[in-house]
C-alpha cells in the first residue's frame, strides 16, 4: 500500500508537462508549483472532493513567495463504478487538457505549463482518462494506450466497466457523436447523434441495471476482483524489477 500514500506526481513520459497522481499529492500547492501544473483535472464524486481551503487564494499565499502563480481547476463529478458512463466525459476532457499544454510559456527561461489529472487513488478514474488522452493524441487502441500509460504509473487500471467503454471510444474513432450537415448542407456541425458502438454500450449498461441490484453487484465485484488481481500483479512485477537490480 506504499505507493498509495505517495504524495508525489507522476509525469506521463509520453506527453511532456501531464501529471497523474491520487488526491492527496494533488492537495499539495508546493507539490504543484514545482511541476509548474496550471491545470488540475479532478474526477472525485462530492464527498472525495478535496477541501476548499485547500485551494484557497493562489499557490504564493501557501508559501511567501512572490510572483503570480494561477491554477485552474476543474472537477468531473464521478463515481468509480462500471457502470457509470465516463465516456461521456472524454472529448471535453481531453481538449481541455489539451488546452492547457499546448499553451506554452512565452519566457524560454520558464517551464510550459503542467496538466494534472487525478481522482483519490490514482488509479481508475485518473488512469481512464490519461490513456483516452494518449489514445486520442496517437491515434492508439486502448491495450496500446493502457501499456504505454503504465509506463509512467504501473498502478493505472481502469475498472472493467470503463476498459469496455475505452474500447468502444476506440471503435468510435475518439468522438462518440457523428458528424451530421447542417441545413444548409455547406457545413458539418456536430449533433447529438450516438455512434453505434456507444449506443451499443449503454443499451448493454442499460439492460444490467434493468436486471436488479443483484446483477448490478455481480459485475461491481467482478470489476474490484480484477482490479485487485491486476495491482496485485504489477506490485508484484515492480519487487521482483527492484530486487533483480
Amino acid at each position: 500500500m506504499e505507493r498509495l500514500k505517495s504524495s508525489t506526481l507522476d509525469p506521463i513520459k509520453a506527453v511532456p508537462g501531464l501529471f497523474i497522481s491520487d488526491r492527496f499529492a494533488a492537495s499539495s500547492v508546493p507539490n504543484l508549483q514545482s511541476h509548474n501544473i496550471r491545470r488540475v483535472l479532478s474526477l472525485l464524486q462530492p464527498h472525495e472532493a478535496l477541501k476548499p481551503k485547500v485551494f484557497a487564494g493562489n499557490a504564493n499565499e501557501a508559501d511567501g513567495s512572490e510572483g503570480p502563480f494561477q491554477i485552474e481547476f476543474r472537477t468531473i463529478e464521478i463515481d468509480d463504478d462500471p457502470t457509470v458512463d465516463i465516456v461521456q466525459h472524454l472529448s471535453a476532457a481531453c481538449d481541455w487538457i489539451q488546452e492547457g499544454l499546448g499553451t506554452l510559456s512565452k519566457d524560454n527561461a520558464e517551464p510550459s505549463p503542467g496538466v494534472l489529472v487525478h481522482c483519490r487513488q490514482g488509479i481508475s478514474r485518473s488512469g481512464a482518462i490519461v490513456v483516452a488522452y494518449l489514445m486520442r493524441n496517437f491515434q492508439i487502441s486502448y491495450s496500446a494506450a493502457l501499456s504505454l500509460a503504465r509506463e509512467s504509473r504501473p498502478i493505472i487500471c481502469p475498472n472493467q466497466g470503463f476498459g469496455t467503454q475505452l474500447r468502444a471510444w476506440e471503435h468510435c474513432k475518439y468522438d462518440i457523436y457523428l458528424d451530421v450537415e447542417d441545413e444548409a448542407g455547406s457545413n458539418r456541425t456536430k449533433e447529438k447523434k450516438e455512434k453505434p458502438p456507444y449506443k451499443a454500450w449503454k443499451a448493454q449498461r442499460d439492460d444490467l441495471l434493468a436486471g436488479g441490484e443483484e446483477d448490478t453487484n455481480k459485475v461491481r465485484f467482478s470489476s474490484l476482483a480484477s482490479a485487485a488481481a491486476t495491482l496485485g500483479k504489477r506490485r508484484l512485477e515492480n519487487l521482483e524489477k527492484q530486487t533483480a537490480k
